[in-house]
């Protein structure tokens, strides 16, 4: 698996999945419409955050924000990752959920049948991508969830 280099896009393959990794600027410049207008099909957002860079959080919560109220995401699966793990003083999974607002939202990891319920996927892993740990766990979940 290729984590994203910079600002350039790479192309992964996990759990018979192939993902366009892409990151996102800013998603007021660039929405669910939009990219669905130029023929591209989301089917799931990876949302990374820098776990030790604990003063973005409030920017990385509006962001997550402006995705999670895109109505055109409105049944995508998201997984958020929290990168950095193996830097000391990097906030811990529940402080991560906590700043993102996430606390009580999430559906919970391993196999949740949300076939029958109107509930979105949305789960927070902690990872390093450096020391290629937890990502994986990550996207075994959300494959389980696209379609």
């Amino acid at each position: 698996m290729l984590p994203y280099s910079h600002f350039d896009c790479s192309f992964c393959c996990f759990c018979s999945h192939r993902f366009l990794l892409e990151p996102m600027v800013a998603w007021s410049q660039v929405n669910a419409l939009n990219c669905m207008f130029y023929g591209f099909q989301v089917d799931a957002v990876v949302y990374l955050v820098d776990a030790y860079d604990k003063e973005r959080f409030a920017e990385s919560k509006k962001e997550l924000d402006a995705l999670l109220s895109d109505e055109a995401l409105a049944n995508v699966p998201f997984l958020i990752l929290g990168n950095k793990i193996d830097i000391p003083y990097a906030a811990s999974e529940d402080e991560l959920r906590y700043h993102l607002g996430l606390t009580n939202f999430t559906t919970g990891k391993g196999k949740v049948n949300l076939a029958d319920s109107n509930v979105r996927p949305l789960e927070v892993f902690m990872c390093s991508i450096v020391r290629k740990m937890g990502y994986g766990d990550g996207f075994k979940w959300m494959s389980q969830y696209i379609k």
